[in-house]
């Protein structure tokens, strides 16, 4: 766990200083994050930490799509909610560099996948053990039992609502056009993920850790529209200023 929680600190530190061109903004975020009550609360999960950690580290090597999409693959066989961050990846690198980011996570994708049948006794203990390792209980939204409770119909058709919103969101941050760039897609990111939380089937607005990096990362960010990616740089040539 404090490894996991290294990572989250030392991917701070290099953003601050690779991207934002600032060491002492990679040291106020840092001792923001260990500061803030949340942190301490969850210092011993796992599934709240490394998907942050993954996260952040795909930040700082956004210009390596390939070393981008096996930190997302990992972070999405932890935890189910990064898997909706890969059309926004994706779209962000075009057609090349995003082809590069799809094979990289569907390989890390097919090596856990085979892991899980490796350790696995029969077809059923695979299912059960692909569904728990990333977590993806958001199979029980329309799965509940049937209550005659008001309040908690009222729950439940607040939460499909709010997903059926997070899809349009998602949607239209993945298709519409607008300047690809690291900014953008750290901001879309971070509403991506904080929107989760508003339909997630365990503990809504429970997983703080998640995004709370990414969150301090767009609080303290300068102007980013510069870093572009790998692809437009190379079409745009040595004109455009890269921190």
């Amino acid at each position: 766990m404090i490894s996991a929680h290294t990572l989250v600190v030392l991917g701070l530190m290099a953003i601050g200083r690779w991207h934002f061109a600032s060491t002492q903004l990679g040291v106020a975020m840092i001792c923001l994050y260990l500061l803030l009550p949340c942190t301490g609360v969850y210092v011993h999960r796992l599934s709240h930490v490394l998907p942050a950690a993954c996260l952040i580290w795909a930040f700082a090597s956004y210009r390596k799509p390939v070393v981008a999409g096996v930190l997302l693959g990992l972070a999405s066989g932890t935890l189910f909610f990064s898997v909706f961050l890969l059309p926004l990846w994706t779209v962000f690198y075009g057609r090349r560099g995003g082809l590069r980011f799809l094979i990289s996570v569907m390989g890390v994708a097919a090596i856990l996948i085979t892991s899980l049948m490796f350790i696995s006794r029969d077809a059923s203990s695979f299912t059960s053990k692909l569904i728990t390792t990333a977590n993806w209980t958001v199979y029980r939204l329309l799965q509940d039992p049937v209550v005659t409770s008001d309040a908690n119909v009222s729950h439940l058709t607040i939460r499909i609502i709010m997903a059926a919103l997070f899809f349009v969101m998602l949607t239209a941050m993945t298709v519409l056009p607008r300047p690809r760039n690291l900014e953008n897609l750290l901001a879309n990111s971070t509403c991506l993920i904080v929107a989760a939380q508003m339909w997630y089937p365990d503990d809504i607005c429970h997983y703080v850790i998640w995004y709370l990096p990414l969150l301090l990362l767009v609080i303290f960010r300068p102007r980013l529209d510069h870093l572009i990616p790998p692809q437009a740089e190379e079409s745009v040539g040595p004109s455009v200023s890269i921190a």
